[in-house]
């Protein structure tokens, strides 16, 4: 008798909360529209071998996606890592003005173990 029961109090339960908002992710902040994040990043040649230094690459992938914009400064945050398990390098950065942290002025790239650019993401104020 309960089974017979169950599937209508979560028909109840369900439609109830239908019209409650789901949060997708724990951003708080605002979507801005200059933010891009790419899949198929560009590919850049760099000169690098497969022994290179993450960090490396992605400072020079930066500076050269953004080589319209020579002026923008940013450093590589404490809280990149290598994920041991697979290899990839995440590489995060934060962009500054006037050596001031740029709120939202994120940028994240993925690096595979052999130094390929995977993915990156900003959110850089060119217009700063």
């Amino acid at each position: 008798m309960r089974l017979k029961s169950l599937p209508i109090s979560l028909y109840v339960v369900g439609s109830l909360c239908s019209h409650v908002h789901i949060r997708k992710s724990l951003s708080y902040a605002p979507i801005l529209p200059h933010a891009r994040y790419i899949t198929e990043p560009p590919l850049i040649h760099l000169g690098y071998k497969l022994s290179s230094d993450p960090y490396e690459i992605a400072t020079d992938y930066i500076k050269a996606i953004h080589s319209d914009t020579p002026s923008l400064d940013f450093y590589i945050r404490d809280d990149s890592y290598t994920d041991l398990a697979t290899g990839l390098h995440f590489i995060y950065a934060r962009q500054r003005l006037n050596e001031v942290d740029v709120t939202d002025g994120d940028i994240n790239l993925v690096i595979g173990a052999d130094g390929e650019v995977l993915s990156y993401g900003d959110s850089v104020s060119i217009s700063l």
